[in-house]
């Protein structure tokens, strides 16, 4: 390798190692990541570029984007951790953070075919690490008080989204939204602290926000798993921040009797109102 080209691998690994680094930056603000997130980042973009040299260092006359490069590197460091783990889930959902972007703004990045394989590559890392979610056994671990408050919520929910789901069109899309994600999600996070349910981890909290989703989802736990997994990789997102706040206000306004009803959703979709109204 070249002076020069040693020189732009460097400062590309820099780069890559930044992207990681941020990301594991917000787990590590929640609480969800304990190790030191600028150390940890540079570890993993040294163990995936030592692997592939050619690749990253540009032998084939491309070299990737930031973007693929951290994508790599996280779906690579989630085998570093068991299987359950707090730093696990951090990593899995820094990746999940990166996977979002790309599906949402990728068309303003200038990712190449290298870029596309690597992000491909992570994206099936990204679904067989979040399938572990999935196989969780929800309602047998869920105290009966618990799984009460949160199917109450959920079917207040169900009943703002009913007409929506008669639009085949547009309901995915509409479901799948920042703004949708972080509604349900300050929802049902509003019912457990209405109900003063004591969460003694991360994972009690994930899961009975599975279990409330799998009403949402039909049943389907896979669906309802994956959807929750994916909403958590957007905490700190504003678009999302801000609905799961209005979900909240508005479950504790419908309790304290300022509101008839739960109606955002609803309206919302219908165009009625805006996502900050």
């Amino acid at each position: 390798m070249g002076l020069f080209s040693g020189i732009k691998s460097t400062y590309k690994k820099s780069e890559a190692a930044i992207v990681v680094q941020n990301l594991l930056e917000q787990q590590a603000k929640v609480g969800i990541f304990d190790l030191d997130p600028a150390r940890f980042a540079k570890k993993l973009i040294e163990i995936i570029w030592n692997s592939k040299p050619d690749v990253f260092d540009g032998k084939f006359g491309q070299r990737p984007h930031k973007l693929a490069v951290a994508a790599s590197a996280l779906s690579n460091g989630i085998a570093l951790f068991e299987v359950g783990s707090l730093n696990r889930g951090a990593v899995i959902l820094s990746l999940g953070n990166i996977i979002s972007e790309v599906e949402t703004n990728g068309g303003h990045y200038p990712l190449n075919s290298l870029d596309h394989h690597l992000l491909e590559n992570s994206i099936l890392v990204f679904a067989k690490a979040t399938q572990e979610y999935s196989e969780l056994p929800l309602k047998n671990e869920i105290d009966p008080h618990s799984h009460d408050v949160i199917a109450r919520a959920a079917r207040m929910l169900e009943m703002q989204l009913l007409l929506c789901k008669a639009d085949d069109k547009t309901y995915d899309g509409f479901l799948h939204s920042k703004f949708v994600r972080g509604y349900i999600f300050g929802f049902f996070d509003a019912a457990m602290q209405r109900a003063n349910i004591p969460l003694d981890s991360d994972d009690q909290f994930y899961l009975l926000l599975a279990a409330g989703h799998t009403y949402i989802f039909d049943g389907n736990t896979e669906q309802a798993t994956n959807y929750v997994y994916n909403s958590l990789a957007l905490q700190g997102d504003q678009e999302f921040d801000q609905a799961q706040g209005q979900g909240g206000t508005e479950y504790f306004d419908f309790l304290d009797g300022k509101i008839r009803n739960p109606i955002w959703l609803m309206e919302y979709f219908h165009g009625e109102r805006s996502a900050d109204a």
